[in-house]
């Protein structure tokens, strides 16, 4: 129940940065630079796991992989 609301507000949160483009005002971009970074960084991990089909599970020891352990990789779609 939590992790739906959380993907609830993450997609919400995500169409306003969408409505934010127009307006070519990278104010906000700076700020979720600077605020969401270690967020945005753990995005990146799990789906650098995700589009990688030789990723190998990470470990606990890797400080680049740590964040996305319990990251379970979707099905590939073209099988």
């Amino acid at each position: 129940e939590r992790m739906l609301a959380y993907i609830k507000d993450i997609r919400n949160f995500c169409d306003g940065l969408e409505y934010q483009i127009q307006f070519n005002d990278y104010r906000m971009l700076t700020t979720l630079d600077r605020n969401g970074s270690s967020f945005l960084r753990l995005v990146d991990s799990c789906l650098s796991r995700e589009n990688s089909s030789r990723s190998r599970s990470p470990t606990t020891w890797e400080k680049e992989t740590a964040s996305a352990m319990y990251y379970h990789v979707r099905p590939s779609l073209s099988t």
